[in-house]
């Protein structure tokens, strides 16, 4: 919208207000920066309480995991710039060692008590029969992640439209 007006501008007025229009730009530069890291570290962190609030706490412990281990361990990292800072990026992730399983679909496999010495995809019929492994099917993944991004898509558009708002009310 704002691009269209300015060419409009160029087009009536001729060569100098194009020029101006580009030093207006660069100054809005330094301000857009600092306000878009501080969207996106709130988006960020926001997103990674809905994350821990919609994680399934397991039913019973196992041998080497605690019941809401999965929930206390999602982590936001501050935004990381990539491609010389024309890219940032939020990052929340787990540090547990399921989450993965939790997040997605996954194939469900139990063995006896002989030990497998390849993964279970490489294994061959005969192996698998040896090491008496059983499949039990598909576990269905929880998708809390991938629904949570879902969520903040509509909150970020809006930040964003926000954003610009109060940087170009600076120059109007």
């Amino acid at each position: 919208m704002y691009v269209r007006r300015s060419i409009q501008m160029v087009r009536i007025d001729g060569v100098g207000q194009f020029e101006e229009l580009i030093v207006s730009l660069e100054k809005l530069e330094p301000s857009y920066k600092v306000k878009s890291v501080a969207l996106l570290n709130r988006l960020g962190s926001s997103a990674r309480a809905q994350v821990a609030s919609i994680t399934p706490i397991m039913k019973r412990a196992w041998s080497q995991r605690k019941k809401g281990e999965l929930r206390s361990s999602w982590k936001f990292l501050p935004v990381k710039h990539y491609k010389d800072n024309k890219v940032a990026v939020v990052r929340i992730q787990s540090d547990s060692n399921y989450a993965h399983l939790e997040e997605n679909d996954h194939n469900v496999y139990t063995a006896g008590r002989k030990k497998l010495n390849k993964k279970i995809a490489r294994a061959s019929i005969k192996d698998l029969k040896a090491a008496r492994v059983k499949y039990h099917g598909v576990r269905t993944g929880t998708k809390m992640l991938a629904r949570t991004m879902e969520a903040m898509e509509s909150s970020y558009y809006s930040g964003i439209e926000q954003m610009f708002d109060e940087i170009t009310k600076e120059f109007q």
